[in-house]
């Protein structure tokens, strides 16, 4: 049995996915995407603004941990 060639099926720019479905697709992950990072973010920052508080004595040690999760944001083994 011999299957036929898509290629012979498709005219010009047309795809077998249309364009709009993909440009949505598109849309809603980079969407998504953007909210998964703000949220990332806001959980960084307060994390680091929890660490800024705690640590004692705040001079120096956490002037220097304050700049350092600003700078990196990493995760700790505790």
């Amino acid at each position: 049995m011999r299957y036929k060639s898509v290629k012979g099926l498709l005219t010009g720019d047309e795809s077998l996915i249309p364009v709009t479905f993909i440009d949505k697709l598109e849309d809603i992950l980079h969407g998504f995407l953007g909210i998964l990072l703000f949220v990332v973010s806001i959980l960084a920052a307060g994390y680091s603004l929890q660490r800024l508080i705690e640590t004692r004595p705040f001079f120096p040690i956490g002037m220097i941990q304050g700049i350092n999760d600003i700078l990196f944001v990493k995760g700790e083994n505790y």
